[in-house]
């Protein structure tokens, strides 16, 4: 099936399944806002510095193409989305996975053309870690 774009939910990836799964976007290295605070005081320029160097979870869109699927198979697809605690990995990034707390709710819609149509946004830890080591230490 589509391995272009696949995406790897422990280690059961996209194209596994019987029917066509498009995924419409890229993957991409996101860096979140840390959990440092500015706040704000009248009586000086500028802000108070509240630092805290941890960062926020992390929510990553994306929009999925079912082709060719049934109704049944829908189901089932949903289901493989609906984990909790897995690895996320891409064939776009090669040495990265991300550990993703679960994914949030979403809808999957069929459209005129019988493809079911879904946006999901997996929420996972701001920490990216290698799928290999390269080289020694």
């Amino acid at each position: 099936m589509i391995k272009h774009n696949e995406l790897v939910l422990n280690g059961k990836g996209t194209s596994s399944f019987p029917f066509k799964v498009l995924v419409e976007d890229r993957p991409s290295i996101q860096v979140p806002r840390s959990k440092t605070q500015l706040l704000d005081h009248r009586g000086l320029s500028g802000a108070i510095v509240q630092t805290n160097k941890h960062r926020d979870v992390i929510e990553k869109p994306y929009r999925l193409y079912l082709i060719g699927a049934s109704e049944k198979e829908v189901n089932e697809f949903s289901a493989y989305l609906m984990q909790e605690g897995f690895w996320l990995e891409s064939e776009r990034l090669k040495l990265t996975r991300l550990w993703c707390y679960r994914t949030d709710s979403f809808d999957i819609k069929q459209d005129d053309h019988d493809v079911y149509v879904s946006d999901v946004t997996f929420i996972y830890h701001p920490t990216r870690f290698l799928r290999v080591w390269i080289g020694k230490f």
